[in-house]
């Protein structure tokens, strides 16, 4: 559908002013904000009236705080540094409305160093041994892992040593010290001596932490090896190393690549709802065992990305929202499934970006998006996964899907997805195979981006480590600020761009990313900075008969200009009406989308 002019637009929109008049500025009205408390850099969500064409606000006697309107009826602004308990307000060019209640400053939660471990002794021992642990930043350490045990007694002698005891229920694995802002993995691995290991496997069966049985692309895990391909698959992921060098992706040779590609979605949720033991991708692109490569190749595309069940990878018993306990892994096949994937794409001269997609805590189902990795499990699922595949320098890891922060949750939303300090979460989202939605209600603690990007680092990965962000990875304004440190500089921005929320296909609002176009000078500011930005997810509209891709079009036609990586959602042969890419395992493009998107790539 062809777009409308300016002056046409402005005699539709504004049809009750001359054309070419402005329109009034509005009276605003704030009728509510969340939380209502907080520190300086807390992310406050105004609701209420005329927030178009708003452009300052104040929070008690600070009256430079961050404002982003989000529509007419909903801004957020950033708590600002020099703030004070008092109203907020909103301001225009010719108005201003103020919170019938104040925002409460709350006094600055505690600095927690970054905890290193040097070295520990002794370095095995059954249940009950005291492990003296010699490092540095132990100060405020709360909680002490030994391998998959996360119930190790803890006591903090000084802040270069602790004391920690071996639990009943440890196994074989690494030593991990927490605070609560950070984590620490010990180099090398405890010993627990009544555990059996058998010969050339790892400890810890399907639960183990991942250590490697050799060098090469052959690792044990659980009796299942990645060596598929052998030499061919060690060559091709060398060939294909992947590196960041300032604000760009850079070859084994140091050119510059721009990532183009496929998201292959099944893993993450064919094995977790039972549907087929003997193939846990489900055959979701019209194929068992997965996409057929040569037709992902012959679009050009030179990356695929493969989204991930924490539950499936680490093989732990769960319980869905209707009380049903599944098997995650019901074949006992998914890693070697996933792992047989990773090899194949390799071996095709694809770069492969995993990525944590559904992920719960404690004993929940990861059956569902919940709003961020969570403590109990995302730690040991990429101290597993970035064990698995450290020899593969073609290998990304993306931390973690699409958070959201504004669904049971208090506190600086920001610096908890970052940090993990300054939030906490009062429950989840959990469901069933019987679409049992449930809000529980409980308690839980996240895995920050820093605590997981750390836990790739301890296991000797040096693979490029992808950070999403805000609002199911759409909004990047506190990326820069508030972004993990990586002491490799191996990290890149993570973006889904996808249609402006609520509009209709074809109008020219939908043809723009969400949080445009404020959002394209975010992406450039962190480019600016050093770090590339890769858009991981985007779609657009693919049901029968439709032409044009708007949205995607802005996104790669902007993202070749700038220099920003694009993969699309999804290479799976689906009959969802929007962000579906083929018809068929051949690679048949669907209407619209998938026939733009194929474009783009062959243009390349």
């Amino acid at each position: 559908m062809p777009l409308f002019s300016r002056a046409v637009l402005c005699c539709i929109v504004l049809s009750v002013f001359p054309c070419g008049a402005a329109a009034p500025t509005p009276q605003q009205s704030i009728t509510g904000f969340s939380p209502v408390s907080g520190v300086p850099g807390t992310v406050v969500t105004l609701t209420g009236t005329g927030f178009t064409g708003s452009s300052v606000a104040w929070v008690g006697g600070a009256h430079n705080a961050s404002l982003k309107v989000l529509s007419d009826r909903q801004a957020q602004l950033v708590v600002p540094a020099g703030a004070s308990t008092g109203k907020i307000a909103v301001l225009n060019s010719l108005h201003a409305a103020f919170s019938w209640k104040p925002f409460t400053l709350a006094a600055s939660s505690p600095a927690f160093p970054q905890p290193v471990i040097h070295s520990f002794s002794p370095v095995t021992g059954p249940a009950g041994t005291v492990v003296s642990v010699a490092g540095s930043g132990f100060t405020g350490a709360s909680a002490g892992w030994i391998g998959n045990a996360h119930d190790g007694k803890l006591k903090v002698v000084n802040d270069g040593l602790v004391q920690l005891t071996v639990p009943a229920d440890a196994s074989s694995g690494q030593l991990a010290l927490m605070n609560p802002g950070h984590a620490a993995f010990s180099p090398s691995a405890f010993t627990v001596s009544h555990v059996v290991v058998g010969s050339g496997s790892s400890s810890g069966g399907g639960l183990s932490s991942g250590s490697s049985s050799g060098s090469g692309t052959t690792n044990s895990s659980g009796g299942v090896t990645s060596s598929s391909g052998g030499n061919t698959v060690s060559a091709a992921s060398a060939a294909h190393a992947l590196r960041v060098q300032g604000a760009h992706f850079v070859n084994a040779s140091g050119a510059v690549v721009q990532l183009r590609g496929v998201n292959y979605s099944g893993f993450e949720f064919v094995a977790i709802q039972g549907w087929d033991p003997g193939d846990p991708s489900g055959a979701q692109a019209g194929q068992i065992g997965g996409p057929k490569w040569s037709a992902i190749t012959a679009w050009k595309a030179n990356t695929v990305r493969i989204p991930l069940n924490e539950a499936s990878w680490l093989g732990y018993s769960c319980t869905d929202s209707s009380g049903v306990v599944h098997n995650p892994d019901p074949g006992g096949n998914y890693k070697s499934a996933v792992q047989t994937q990773v090899n194949q794409a390799t071996s095709a001269g694809l770069y492969v970006i995993i990525d944590l997609h559904w992920t719960a805590p404690g004993n929940a189902c990861p059956m569902l998006q919940t709003q961020m990795a969570d403590s109990d499990h995302s730690i040991a699922f990429w101290t597993s996964v970035a064990t698995t595949f450290k020899s593969y320098p073609n290998v990304l890891f993306e931390l973690f899907n699409e958070p959201f922060l504004n669904f049971d949750f208090t506190g600086n939303a920001w610096s908890y997805m970052m940090k993990g300090t300054g939030g906490a979460f009062s429950g989840y989202p959990a469901t069933s195979n019987s679409g049992n939605w449930q809000d529980v209600k409980k308690p839980w603690a996240i895995a920050s981006y820093q605590a997981m990007l750390n836990a790739v680092r301890a296991t000797g990965a040096s693979n490029v480590v992808l950070v999403g962000t805000m609002q199911y990875s759409q909004d990047l304004s506190g990326w820069l600020l508030y972004r993990p440190t990586d002491p490799l500089k191996q990290m890149a921005a993570a973006w889904h761009p996808y249609p402006t929320y609520g509009t209709a296909w074809g109008s020219a609002a939908y043809a723009q990313p969400n949080f445009a176009p404020l959002i394209f000078t975010e992406v450039q500011l962190i480019q600016a900075a050093g770090y590339p930005v890769i858009a991981t997810e985007t779609g657009d509209r693919n049901s029968a008969g439709t032409v044009g891709a708007p949205l995607v079009s802005t996104v790669t036609t902007w993202a070749d200009t700038n220099g920003v990586s694009v993969i699309g959602w999804a290479w799976d042969s689906w009959s969802d009406a929007d962000n579906v890419l083929i018809k068929d395992a051949a690679g048949t493009p669907t209407d619209g989308y998938g026939v733009v998107f194929k474009k783009w790539l062959l243009a390349h």
